[in-house]
């Protein structure tokens, strides 16, 4: 007390606990937000982030500030096919106060398949591959920073030592023939730490050899999901999740000295005297991509069976929950105990995004089994129905691209393939639609599939790399509801027919639109535009600008131009963009002039 006064000293503490929960708002991440209140599937906390700084420091303070801090404390949250990663990933959810904020889990397939875990010399070239890519990146990054900034001891001489470790370890590796005994080699004739080298290398491989059987039995004996599922159903405020095949090799540069692109970044960790880091990269599992091994050859992937098991033992325990609460209100019901007013709790799996998805192999293990190995698309509908948003698209873009060579799929496969889409898409109460089918090469024609979908409340629509007939796009667009904020075509090819309908038919659409609807369109080929293949958006922001775009680069038969080729195509493109510009402001509705392909010729 205040002995002049007589009243009681203040602190934060005294505040009413609305007070502090809204002061403690300020700290969440807004990262994890999009624009429309969703969840952004493409979070991932920053750096040295101040507010989760002062979240961790706030939660030491007293038992108050734990509370509110919290839930802001794990806004998502990741879990690999591990024990490690299990164990980790259970005993951060529970706390109820930090599961109460988590919004979004990402589930990593990257596995580790039998096929490089059974053969050394596989697995060594793989290896090899990635390390001998990871040194040339490292080579060219210093042969360009010496060019750049000529001789500067400070940067150079210990890249050129990590350069020349690098340059080593490849040429020891490839000594070794998958014998643990260092190769038999002759340690007095071998050059130094040869033998240092192709141990570490065969320890990888037994290491490899045990994770892999790790996974193989979380996944053949269903613990990875009923674990995974059941954390998942105690997140009240989950609102998506994500599928990707980030490794559990994550490197990070601590050298301090090293100016130059992410994958020189990553030789130096890889390359570094710690051995730790090489060890892991050794060990680290596979991405579930083709266009990311240099091994493209037929790997088996049991990690993918995830996109089914996942969602329908989901579904099927909210289910369960749902019932036992029920039975719960009706015993007190009839008990004449007073029985509070229950609104709809059953879980929802709201968002579903998928970021790793089979590109040449492994098609059959998308379809979902019964016990008895027959096909049951129906629970995975069912598990689907509750969806707000679905995405899909294979992410590659965060990794470098090795072209591989592909076969077109059977028929099974495609059907495979089909059916799944069609499952994602199946819910009513879709809001939010991302397909980006490129990474699939055209091996499926998804313009049937997207016939069949009916979008009543979307409000969202993002599809690129489809191929429709016009027929096709038509049925599409008319079962598009009239709630649509965002329409984004990129890379849409008709064959047969052409865009003239489709362009009115989905003007109708936009203008039907109450809020307003922002329209882009990039790419689009078939009928009057066949030979355009001018790209829209940021092409057209930087053409505006005065800016030098080539936007030709698809558009040739492969013969060499000459200058007056290149300034004839040049002009070409210009007058190309302007047709664009006009159709895509039809649409759009931002100009009130006729269809444009009424008048080109």
């Amino acid at each position: 007390m205040n002995e002049q006064h007589g009243t009681a000293k203040l602190n934060i503490l005294s505040f009413p606990l609305d007070v502090l929960r809204g002061i403690f708002a300020c700290l969440q991440d807004e990262g994890i937000c999009t624009e429309r209140g969703g969840v952004d599937t493409r979070y991932g906390p920053e750096p040295n982030n101040e507010k989760l700084e002062a979240i961790k420091n706030s939660r030491l303070v007293c038992r108050t500030f734990a509370k509110f801090a919290s839930p802001h404390l794990l806004p998502a949250i990741s879990v690999a096919i591990s024990l490690e990663s299990i164990r980790r990933f259970e005993e951060l959810t529970k706390n109820p106060d930090i599961a109460k904020g988590i919004r979004l889990v990402k589930i990593s397939l990257a596995y580790r398949p039998k096929e490089i875990a059974n053969d050394a010399i596989r697995y060594r070239d793989l290896r090899l591959g990635e390390l001998t890519r990871l040194t040339k990146d490292l080579e060219e990054a210093y042969d360009d920073y010496a060019a750049k900034t000529g001789s500067s001891p400070e940067y150079l001489a210990p890249l050129f030592q990590v350069k020349t470790r690098g340059q080593t370890i490849v040429h020891a590796w490839q000594q070794w023939n998958g014998v643990n005994d260092n190769n038999g080699l002759h340690q007095h004739l071998a050059p130094p730490n040869w033998g240092m080298y192709i141990g570490i290398l065969a320890e990888g491989f037994k290491e490899y050899y045990e994770k892999h059987k790790e996974q193989k039995l979380l996944l053949e004996n269903g613990n990875f999901v009923t674990r995974v599922v059941e954390v998942v159903t105690r997140l009240p405020s989950l609102g998506a999740i994500v599928f990707n095949d980030k490794t559990d090799y994550h490197p990070t540069n601590s050298t301090g000295y090293c100016p130059f692109k992410k994958t020189a970044q990553e030789a130096l960790a890889v390359l570094s005297t710690d051995w730790a880091r090489l060890r892991k990269f050794l060990v680290s599992s596979e991405h579930i991509s083709s266009c990311e091994r240099p091994d493209p050859a037929t790997l088996e992937f049991l990690s993918v069976k995830l996109l089914w098991q996942i969602p329908i033992a989901i579904h099927e325990a909210a289910t369960k929950l749902k019932l036992q609460k029920e039975a719960e209100l009706k015993l007190q019901k009839e008990a004449g105990t007073k029985v509070e007013t229950e609104t709809d709790t059953m879980i929802k799996l709201l968002g579903f995004c998928i970021r790793a998805f089979p590109d040449a192999s492994n098609f059959n293990l998308l379809c979902p089994r019964n016990a008895d190995g027959s096909p049951a698309w129906g629970p995975l509908r069912e598990a689907f129905q509750s969806l707000d948003s679905a995405e899909l698209d294979e992410g590659t873009y965060n990794h470098p691209r090795i072209p591989v060579t592909r076969d077109p799929i059977s028929p099974e496969d495609r059907g495979y393939v089909h059916e799944f889409v069609q499952a994602l898409l199946s819910g009513p109460n879709l809001v939010r639609l991302d397909c980006n089918l490129g990474f699939l090469e055209m091996h499926h024609s998804f313009g049937t599939l997207f016939a069949k979908v009916q979008l009543r409340n979307i409000t969202t629509l993002i599809i690129r790399d489809v191929q429709f007939t016009e027929q096709e796009l038509l049925a599409f667009t008319g079962a598009i509801g009239t709630q649509l904020r965002y329409i984004f075509l990129n890379n849409i090819h008709v064959h047969p027919g052409g865009w003239l309908c489709p362009l009115a038919a989905l003007r109708n659409k936009v203008m039907e639109a109450p809020s307003g609807c922002a329209v882009h369109l990039w790419y689009l080929t078939g009928g009057r535009f066949e030979d355009s293949r001018v790209a829209f958006g940021r092409i057209l922001e930087e053409y505006a600008k005065g800016n030098d775009v080539n936007n030709d680069s698809e558009g040739h038969d492969g013969e060499d131009d000459d200058n007056e080729d290149e300034y004839d195509s040049d002009e070409e493109n210009e007058e190309d963009m302007m047709f664009w510009k006009e159709a895509e402001e039809y649409v759009s509705g931002s100009m009130a002039h006729e269809n444009p392909l009424e008048t080109w010729e």
